[in-house]
Formats: C-alpha cells, sequence, structure tokens
C-alpha cells in the first residue's frame, strides 16, 4: 500500500565517542568498546499516486502518510498514520473534543495523526470509515489556517492528546518553531533548524560505448529538532529528520552551562586529573563516562509524540508529499 523509501526525564544508559585506534584498553588488555547512541528511526512510507496522466479527478487517499518504525532484524513495521479530516468519522469527533477540548470544527486542511494497526491485523476492504478508524488512539491533530485573536493572519496550531496547544510558523531561514504558552503566560520553545548536507548520488554515464559511473555530490536538507532555553545559545539536539525518515534519539544530554559560547584560545585541553598510568587512565575514563550517563536525560513518551506529529507538519510544508502539502 505504501512507496517504501529508498534507502519530558530519567538517566541513560551511557553513551559515548566510537572507538579509535587510540582507546584505553581495559585490565584485560582488550579494547573497551563504547555504545552509540540508542535511537528510533521512522520511515516516511507516503502512498502510490492515485492518479494517471490521462485521469483528470484528483482523489486524496484516505491515509495521507504512514510512519514505519524500524525494529532490528525484521520489517518496518507501522506506527503512526496521518489521516485527513474528510474521514474525520463520529467516534473520533467526539474523541476530539474530549480529549483536544476543542470546540471548533475541523478544516479542509486539517489532518490527524493517530496510532498504527501492525501488519497482522488485516483490514476489510468494505468496512465503513467508522469500524476502520473509530478505534484509532489519536496523539495529535494539526489545525491549519486558524484565525488569531484579532482574525489578521492565520496562524497554524498544534493539538496533542495531553491538552497541549502549540503555534506553528515558518522562520526566515528555512527552519520551523513551534511555541507554547502555559496558564501563566510562560512560553515554551522548539523548533527544526534546517541545515544542508552533502551527499553523493552515484549515476551511470553511457556517453561511449563503455559505460561508467560517477559519484556526484548532491545537497540535502536536513533538520534537527530542539528544545529552546531563552538563556543560552546551547541547545540539545533531541531528533533529527530527512525527506526519508525521522530518527529521534532514546536518551539526549543537555549543553553544559558551563561550556563557553566562543572556542578556547588553545585547541589543548588539561583534565582536572592527568592519569599516571594506563591503569589510571582506564579509572579516568570510567569515571567520566559515569558521569556522562547521570547527565543523559530520557526522552519521554509525550515529547516524542510532538516530534513526530511537527515533523510531519515540517514533512508537508516542504513539499517532501506527492499527495498532500501546506
Amino acid at each position: 500500500m505504501f512507496v517504501e523509501p529508498d534507502v519530558f526525564s530519567t538517566t541513560s544508559p551511557g553513551h559515548s565517542r566510537p572507538p579509535s585506534s587510540s582507546s584505553i584498553c581495559s585490565s584485560e588488555g582488550r579494547p573497551k568498546k563504547r555504545q552509540s547512541r540508542s535511537k528510533t528511526t521512522y520511515n516516511l512510507a507516503h502512498p502510490p499516486p492515485t492518479t494517471t496522466p490521462r485521469q483528470k479527478l484528483h482523489l486524496r487517499p484516505k491515509v495521507l502518510l504512514q510512519l514505519q518504525q524500524v525494529v532490528p532484524s525484521s520489517r518496518p513495521r507501522p506506527a503512526y498514520e496521518v489521516i485527513p479530516s474528510s474521514v474525520f468519522v463520529p467516534r473520533l469527533a467526539r474523541k476530539f473534543a474530549r480529549v483536544f477540548k476543542s470546540k471548533d470544527k475541523l478544516g479542509p486542511a486539517d489532518i490527524l495523526i493517530v496510532k498504527a494497526e501492525d501488519y497482522g491485523l488485516a483490514e476489510d476492504e468494505e468496512s465503513s470509515d467508522d469500524e476502520r478508524w473509530g478505534n484509532r488512539e489519536v496523539i495529535g491533530v494539526v489545525c491549519a489556517g486558524k484565525k488569531d485573536e484579532h482574525k489578521a493572519s492565520l496562524k497554524t496550531e498544534i493539538l496533542m492528546d495531553d491538552g497541549s496547544s502549540w503555534e506553528a510558523s515558518a522562520l526566515p531561514n528555512g527552519g520551523y518553531e513551534f511555541v507554547f504558552t502555559d496558564e501563566h503566560g510562560l512560553k515554551l520553545k522548539c523548533r527544526w533548524v534546517a541545515r544542508m548536507c552533502t551527499t553523493r548520488r552515484t549515476s551511470s554515464m553511457s556517453g561511449t560505448s563503455q559505460g561508467w559511473q560517477s559519484s556526484l555530490p548532491t545537497e540535502e536538507k536536513k533538520f534537527n529538532f530542539s528544545t529552546i532555553s531563552p538563556d543560552s545559545r546551547r541547545h540539545p539536539i533531541i531528533a533529527s529528520m530527512t525527506r526519508t525518515s525521522i530518527d529521534v534519539l532514546d536518551y539526549y544530554s543537555m549543553p553544559s552551562a558551563s561550556s563557553s559560547i566562543h572556542p578556547p584560545a588553545s585547541p589543548i585541553h588539561t583534565p582536572a586529573h592527568t592519569p599516571s598510568a594506563m591503569s589510571d587512565a582506564g579509572s579516568f575514563i570510567e569515571a567520566s563516562d559515569a558521569a556522562a550517563e547521570r547527565s543523559q536525560i530520557k526522552t519521554e513518551d509525550a515529547l516524542r509524540k510532538f516530534i513526530i506529529v511537527s515533523g510531519i507538519w515540517v514533512a508537508f510544508r516542504e513539499g517532501w508529499s506527492t499527495v498532500f502539502s501546506y
């Protein structure tokens, strides 16, 4: 049904730099391997095109996008699905009014993000929308084109199942910002920050009788997700996204408050304790890793859901879907 892609807190298990040739050896004489960052990857699976060159009537699919969680040694498992407001069945409408505390009606450009059913649960092609979608858990709703209080401009609002409401907007630098205002007027900001990364693409050249391949560098837009602190210019990177997938870190670390914004004058860093022997070095590394473990923060479920919902909106804004866009 879907086209496969090409290709808010507790302590965590430690992860640090990958081992190198200069890794400190353990007491057994073997290099001490360090754990890489654990993350959850969701592939963005798009529905096949619904129109042909001769077909003039464009029918919007009932599932605009499916996020498939990558599972080791198995096929990707459906995790979330994006459905248009046109399949907003009565049971979902009652859930929307109760969970999201909204009396507004959904507009034609509004979308719902629901939990997906597993491959093992076959769906009856002749079942009604109410039977198919009525029992789904809605984790978020994107309401586009809502008037603000003064009815002067349109705004996009993201409603989450925990009752929070976020205002989404595009930034001049190509990124996107999301603002939540609590009952006391305090604001919490998150951003998807845009950056360009260079990838290499292999192409075949057949100008001569003997074809040859070349690897051409291409630029691809990538986004990093961060929570924004007004007291710091350094922010944690919790997730990243390309046009094919969303990666959410299972644990992340906050930038050190004592670290300087500007790089040090000397590239040489002197630790507070300098080991005098290899055994001392091993103890020093283990102590440093333990301190790093204590500073790790678990990506809570509410934050993970918001990353998913906001990332979906960004993907549609970027035009990465062939069946729906903002």
